[in-house]
């Protein structure tokens, strides 16, 4: 009996299932390798969760995929959320998803598609939950 699978569904499991395993370069215990933001110092992991064509979609399978995901990630060390205004619903999904309890624990790094005050505003909103 062969099972189909969405690619979407693929994604979301291999996200999972590498964010279970101890990452090649690195082992449990030991500190996420992270880099300064050159602007502000501030320090974050150098590896992170993307979210290109995983959170497209801001419907309750997604949200509640996405919730989980960021659970593990945040279980694993990690903290790093790469987003962008042109990656459908993402910001949307993780303005809903993230926790008051795990809002101190991430670092959403979002792009804008074009650099305006509307485009800017249209991103800001879409993460006001979070």
């Amino acid at each position: 009996m062969m099972i189909r699978i969405s690619r979407r569904d693929l994604a979301a499991l291999a996200a999972a299932a590498f964010l279970e395993q101890s990452a090649v370069a690195q082992t449990r215990g030991e500190p996420i390798l992270a880099r300064a933001i050159p602007s502000t110092g501030e320090r974050v992991a150098a590896v992170g969760l993307g979210t290109a064509r995983v959170f497209d979609n801001d419907d309750e399978r997604i949200r509640r995929d996405a919730a989980e995901i960021v659970r593990v990630l945040v279980e694993a060390g990690g903290q790093l959320i790469d987003s962008a205004s042109t990656h459908g619903d993402a910001e949307k999904v993780l303005g809903n998803v993230i926790t008051r309890d795990l809002r101190d624990k991430v670092f959403i790094a979002t792009k804008l598609e074009a650099p305006s005050e509307a485009e800017l505003k249209r991103s800001l909103t879409r993460l006001e939950h979070f």
